[in-house]
Formats: C-alpha cells, structure tokens, sequence
C-alpha cells in the first residue's frame, strides 16, 4: 500500500532491507534513554521482519518516509496472532513500537498508520486488536482499557534458605527433545485460562533460536526434571528492572506436587539466575502476571512476596455484534451448563 500524507509524506510498507535499518535507525532515536540509543528495541524489530517469524510479513510493518531526505521519520509494525476466549479462537492484530521522531510529531502521522493498519487487520480476518502502551493515549483510535496487564509478585533473595536442598528434582536448559512436552505442558496450562495465546511449534523455536541478544523480548528456557521426565519449565528475560537488580520469570508452569516442588526450586532457581547474569547480580525474582488470585502465590506465601499492581491492555473490537455472533457456541455452552439457567429460548444481551 502506498499513500501520499502531504509535504512530501508518504505512507507505505516496508519494501527492502534498507527500510528495516532506516526503521531501526528511527527506533534507536525515539527510544533512547540517557543518550543511550534503544538497540534493544531495534534488535526486537530486526528479529520481527526477518522472515523468521511465523505470522509477520513486512506488509504489516508500516512506515512513513519523507521523500526530501529518504528518512523512515514514523513507523508501528502489526503482529498477527490467534488468541482463545474459553477456549474460542480469533483473530488479533497487535500494533507495537510505535514511534516518531519529536519534529515530526502532531501531523497525525500515528492515526493516519493505525487507519492503514486496522484495514489490514480487516484484510487479515483480524477482529480484534490489543496494545500496550502510553496511557490513555490510544483510545483516540477506538481503544479502551479491557485486560490486566502486567503487573505480577516478586520475591527478594534474603527470604529465600541460603542453601538449595537436596531434592529429587533437577532444573536445567531445554533441549530440542524437551520441545514436544514443553508444548503440551503450554496447551494444559492455559486450558484454565480465559484468555490465552495459540504458540505454534514454529513459534516457539522462533523466540528460543532466532532472535538477537539485544532482542528485549529474548527468552531463556529452563526445565524441570523428575527421573528424566520433563514436569515443568521457566520462562525467564532479562529485561532488568530498579538498577539491573530484578530479574524476571515470564512464566512458570508445573505440575506434580507443587507443595513439594516449590521450596526446592526457588533456591535452586536464585543459584540459577546468579550463574546466568554474567554481568548483573540480580537480588530478586519477579514473576510477571502471577497475580493474587493465581493457585500458585499461596504457595509462595512463606518467602514474602510482594504485588505490583497490573497495568491494562487497551482493546478495540470494531464489529462487536460480530465478534459476539462467533462466540454465540460459547454462550451456548456456559448457559447449557448453568444449573441456575432459565429455559427463555432469548437471550438479550445489553451493551449500553
């Protein structure tokens, strides 16, 4: 797609390797910190139009160029996903690292990509869409606060015992055998999830294999072992927070007995992050979205952990007669497995 914003703007996709390192360039401006340019943000976009994800081509990457200088001067990439509701499928499109450069801001250059990018979200079968970002922002552009995000329960290492017991259990680094069960242990874990995300197996070797080092959105990959057969894993980034002093744990899935489990591996997951920050020494754990509600923070009541309260995704559902209608099996099945349900034959569903 190709349009003309005016005083020598134009609005299009990204076309060639040279557009994906102009679009870098700008990211490691407008994110910069300290006069420090954002290559980690510039890396998570290289990574994301390399052609190894497996949902984003670079017709979801969307920049404006001003044709006087060549320059890619405002840009915000789309990533296609497959999200469940109780376990329904649908369509979301995701816009992420929108930026600008400041003298060309107030041009309406953001809502001018966000109409292209909704378009192809259309195009795409794409009924909703989900962003994180500046609050408040957004709404202008049809969003509204809808889902936690963020957020989560941190542990500081001075609770923890100073030495790791002996356990049965072993936590180590996946291995390509461990894959088939790491992605079964996902598909049981979100069975009791509302909402949730589909990752393919090509998905997930895209965030363990193929992205850069600098990527902010890298992964690490533990395991947990009992007599060779994998009951868990450790989702851990190294997105360091409060001075480089937290690392954090992305997601933490088990199973068997976690009363057990549990005093074991958060020692031996303290020893872990020690030897695997080569250049920090972090001195707490921060588990991301674990929030008060989750089944597992009871069991980590005895380290005193503290709570940061969520931020929200912003949500825009377009057509929402629409999306409700491909829901209708859904409501269906919760009203047929109601026991307080009424035998109406209508159901009015009030959406002031």
């Amino acid at each position: 797609m190709r349009r003309d914003l005016g005083d020598g703007l134009i609005l299009r996709t990204v076309q060639s390797t040279e557009d994906i390192d102009k679009l870098a360039e700008t990211q490691r401006v407008v994110f910069a910190e300290d006069d420090q340019p954002a290559v980690q943000i510039a890396a998570w976009t290289y990574d994301m139009l390399s052609g190894h994800h497996p949902t984003i081509a670079w017709d979801d990457a969307f920049v404006v160029e001003d044709t006087s200088n060549g320059q890619i001067v405002s840009s915000l990439i789309l990533i296609p996903q497959t999200w469940f509701f109780d376990g329904v499928p649908f369509g979301v499109g995701r816009p992420e690292i929108v930026c600008t450069l400041q003298e060309y801001r107030r041009r309406g250059l953001v809502r001018a990509q966000f109409e292209a990018m909704h378009q192809r979200c259309a195009d795409l079968h794409l009924p909703v869409q989900g962003i994180t970002g500046i609050d408040y922002y957004y709404r202008q552009f049809g969003y509204e606060y809808a889902l936690r995000l963020g957020g989560g329960t941190g542990i500081t290492f001075g609770f923890l015992p100073q030495k790791t017991p002996e356990s049965r259990f072993e936590l180590r680094e996946w291995t390509e055998a461990d894959l088939p069960q790491i992605m079964a242990l996902y598909d049981q874990h979100r069975t009791d999830k509302l909402i949730t995300v589909e990752r393919s197996e090509t998905y997930w070797r895209y965030i363990l294999t193929q992205l850069q080092v600098d990527n902010s959105n890298r992964r690490w990959l533990r395991v947990i072992v009992e007599d060779d057969h994998v009951i868990g894993y450790i989702l851990l980034n190294q997105r360091l927070y409060n001075q480089n002093r937290v690392q954090g744990i992305d997601q933490l899935v088990l199973t068997g007995p976690i009363f057990q489990i549990i005093p074991w591996l958060l020692p031996a997951l303290r020893d872990e992050i020690v030897s695997f920050q080569t250049e920090h020494n972090p001195l707490r754990m921060y588990f991301h979205e674990l929030w008060e509600d989750d089944p597992l923070v009871p069991y980590l009541t005895q380290y005193r952990p503290y709570h940061t309260e969520p931020y929200a995704w912003y949500m825009r559902v377009p057509d929402l007669i629409g999306f409700l209608n491909s829901m209708l099996d859904l409501f269906r099945r919760r009203l047929a497995d109601n026991p307080a349900a009424l035998p109406a034959k209508t159901v009015y569903l009030d959406l002031y």
